[in-house]
């Protein structure tokens, strides 16, 4: 800047014209030009990040919707799948125990036939709600098809599983569903299984063909209760509706 300032004196002089009046006013200007633009850049960058922060979350979500079942807001078979490997893998690992438990509600195919599958939907909202409720925080609720629901219970040995069972089945006893003229009551049988302390499967797709059967024990027993997979090892596998 200086060279240049000794400079447009003589160069003034030659051409007889002004060039400029200050040339420490370009250097503010330039400044000035180079700041607006620090802060436009700086703008556009908290915009990108903003932008970038909006996309991500919407990808997180869509990602859950993609693990949810539809009508019940409950994870889904698919998700329940991948969830059950990585558990019984960490549980395996690590030794410690892992419960499943298979959840289906008594009498439901009356309760479409009689009141109609809107009815019968709302019974299932209402079935996801009351899981959820009476489960704790680190509890799965996944709805593994019609109106049978699977519960994963990590790190939970047999009497806990047991408990939050029971727990269970006493709400819905105790829950009545406005769907008729009178208030109508579903119960559900629940049957159950635990990987470790002293039962111990596989892989878990054995666990999984475990807690089954127990389920359809209850059944027999005259549904509306709770039953453990090795009390029910020898019963007969019967299909209920």
């Amino acid at each position: 800047i200086q060279r240049v300032s000794s400079l447009v004196p003589e160069t003034e002089a030659i051409y007889e014209t002004d060039l400029i009046a200050d040339p420490e006013s370009i250097v503010d200007q330039a400044r000035e030009v180079l700041m607006i633009r620090n802060l436009h850049t700086l703008q556009e960058i908290g915009q990108l990040r903003e932008t970038a922060d909006s996309m991500s979350e919407r990808a997180r979500e869509l990602e859950e919707e993609s693990r949810r079942d539809p009508l019940t807001g409950t994870y889904n078979r698919a998700y329940l799948e991948q969830y059950l490997r990585q558990e019984f893998d960490q549980a395996t690992r690590n030794d410690w125990p892992l419960s499943i438990a298979f959840c289906d509600l008594d009498g439901f195919k009356k309760v479409n036939d009689t009141y109609g599958h809107q009815a019968g939907d709302k019974v299932l909202q209402a079935t996801a709600d009351l899981l959820r409720r009476n489960v704790r925080r680190v509890d799965v609720v996944a709805r593994y098809g019609g109106e049978e629901f699977v519960l994963v219970f990590p790190a939970t040995d047999r009497d806990i599983a047991r408990a939050v069972c029971e727990r269970i089945v006493t709400a819905f006893q105790t829950t009545r569903h406005d769907i008729g003229p009178q208030p109508v009551p579903v119960t559900v049988s629940i049957g159950y299984a635990t990987h470790g302390g002293g039962q111990r499967f596989p892989n878990v797709e054995a666990l999984v063909r475990a807690a089954a059967p127990a389920l359809y024990t209850a059944k027999l027993q005259g549904r509306n209760r709770t039953v453990r997979y090795d009390a029910a090892e020898r019963a007969p596998v019967v299909q209920f509706l």
